[in-house]
């Protein structure tokens, strides 16, 4: 079951991904990263940058905050190269009995919450359910990529 439930995950993220017209990238090995979203503008031409998309799937979703936030535990050294990684890393956790994903940027949620990865071997994520994985979300997160490589842009270019 764990095979398909990932398969299923894996596919839930290409859906909306490719509804919005972009392209996705399967990574093996992963490393901790499993997908890789490359964005295009209107004219259709490929933007700079690119959204890393680490899944999980399980069939028991842990539900905390009363329900308003879905606990997710990941590798601490993960957690520490997503932090370091100059490109934007998404986290989404897929809930195969109800048949949805929640995404987490994970670098603006370790900024938000002075998440603090220390000598723990995991660390528990929590992801907000307002945070529905679906073509909004993948446009939200292009925004949020297209302002990072903006900055980059600009520091690079000295403006």
């Amino acid at each position: 079951r764990e095979h398909v439930i990932a398969d299923l995950s894996i596919n839930v993220v290409e859906r909306a991904v490719l509804e919005c017209g972009h392209a996705i990238e399967l990574k093996r090995p992963d490393y901790g990263i499993d997908l890789q979203i490359a964005t295009f503008d209107g004219r259709g031409q490929v933007e700079s940058g690119h959204v890393q998309v680490q899944v999980k799937a399980t069939d028991t979703i842990a539900r905390t905050a009363g329900g308003r936030a879905v606990a997710q535990r990941v590798h601490a050294a993960h957690l520490k190269a997503w932090l370091w990684d100059k490109e934007l890393v998404v986290i989404v956790v897929y809930d195969a009995r109800s048949d949805v994903a929640y995404w987490l940027d994970v670098q603006e949620y370790a900024r938000a919450t002075d998440l603090d990865a220390g000598r723990a071997k995991s660390v528990t994520l929590r992801i907000p359910v307002a945070n529905v994985w679906n073509a909004d979300a993948v446009r939200r997160l292009r925004a949020a990529k297209n302002e990072l490589e903006d900055l980059y842009r600009r520091l690079r270019d000295g403006t």
